[in-house]
């Protein structure tokens, strides 16, 4: 089972951009539109049948994008 870190670190920054924009439109409106994010939420959530609340899901996009700009 691979771990959500991962299954983001897979993502192409083109994909982690657009996560970024469903995160900043869920900051501000509160609802999380149906996209990349909960796509990879529910590919993590389904393999392995485990209980991941979606809330949790902006640590792993937002870490993943820090990295990728900081080991440049």
């Amino acid at each position: 089972m691979k771990k959500i870190e991962e299954i983001v670190s897979e993502l192409s920054n083109e994909q982690l951009k657009q996560g970024f924009s469903e995160i900043n439109a869920w900051r501000k409106t509160g609802v999380l539109s149906n996209g990349i994010i909960r796509e990879i939420h529910k590919k993590y959530t389904e393999q392995g049948d485990v209980d991941y609340p979606v809330y949790y899901m902006e640590n792993p996009f937002l870490y993943e994008m820090a990295r990728r700009h900081y080991s440049e």
